[in-house]
């Protein structure tokens, strides 16, 4: 009983620690969006159902690349045509910083990365991505 206790105090601060890196995270990132917001003359907040071009993506992930904080936790090996990776134009080599709010500082993100996907059927994930 009192491991159980000890686990799921482990747990929650493993939790908290979590979130607080994500907030710090969604910090840094959202001056960048903001700012292509501006430069675009788009004064309206983006809402869930707005979608991001693709130029627009690249150029967030590349302005992502100058966060030292968030490191990269898994490596594209292959992207098949037609996929909805290979649509979003997801190259090979890609390093996966982000995928929605998983990050290299989450507790094994790549078990976590099914899971998010079944929960956001048919929403958009934003991926943060470095491309060398």
């Amino acid at each position: 009983d009192i491991y159980n206790i000890k686990s799921k105090r482990n747990r929650l601060a493993v939790l908290n620690t979590d979130h607080k890196n994500i907030m710090k995270q969604i910090e840094q990132l959202l001056p960048i969006v903001y700012e292509e917001l501006h430069n675009n003359n788009n004064n309206s907040i983006p809402t869930r159902t707005d979608t991001l071009t693709q130029e627009t993506f690249i150029q967030i992930s590349e302005e992502s690349k100058s966060i030292n904080t968030i490191k990269p936790f898994a490596k594209i090996d292959e992207i098949l045509e037609g996929s909805p990776a290979y649509s979003c134009g997801l190259l090979d080599n890609d390093l996966l910083i982000s995928f929605g709010n998983i990050t290299s500082e989450t507790i094994e993100p790549l078990t976590a990365i099914p899971s998010l996907v079944r929960q956001n059927i048919n929403n958009s994930i934003v991926l943060i991505i470095q491309r060398n």
